[in-house]
This record gives C-alpha cells, sequence and structure tokens, in this order.
C-alpha cells in the first residue's frame, strides 16, 4: 500500500449508543467507498464490541482489534 493514496477513518469512544451509531454510519461510509462490491460482499465493516472497536474482514468473521480506534483504507484499490 502507497503511503500516499491512503485515507484513515477513526470512530471516537463514546457511549455505547454513541458507538453503535458511529458504527453504524462508519458502515454506511464503505458502502459509499465500495459501491456494487459492498452489496455483494458486505466488507471490511467496522463492529464495537465491549467498548471497543473491530473491522470485520470477510466473511469468515475474521476480524482486526482496532486499538487505535481507526484503520487505513487503500485508495489504490478502488483504481482497478
Amino acid at each position: 500500500m502507497s503511503n500516499l493514496n491512503r485515507v484513515w477513518i477513526q470512530l471516537e469512544k463514546g457511549t455505547e449508543q454513541q458507538m453503535a451509531k458511529r458504527v453504524e454510519l462508519a458502515n454506511k461510509l464503505l458502502h459509499r467507498m465500495y459501491g456494487d462490491l459492498w452489496l455483494e460482499i458486505p466488507f471490511p465493516r467496522f463492529q464495537s464490541t465491549g467498548g471497543d472497536y473491530i473491522l470485520i474482514l470477510d466473511a469468515s468473521q475474521m476480524y482486526l482489534d482496532l486499538t487505535d480506534d481507526g484503520h487505513w483504507f487503500d485508495l489504490d484499490f478502488f483504481d482497478k
């Protein structure tokens, strides 16, 4: 991944309800970024668990613990 062609998405901590809303909005953003591909395979997607965030990577439910509450997304992926 090129250091120049990436975007960081970070979700702030908060109450359970605030975090759930942030997850909902961030997943809407991912849906817009990935377009029709996201409809076919709705991954990656954010989820909140016990006051922390994870990023679910694929249908196998493989995930990343977002210890810094965010993730870099490769913009070159969208140039294919």
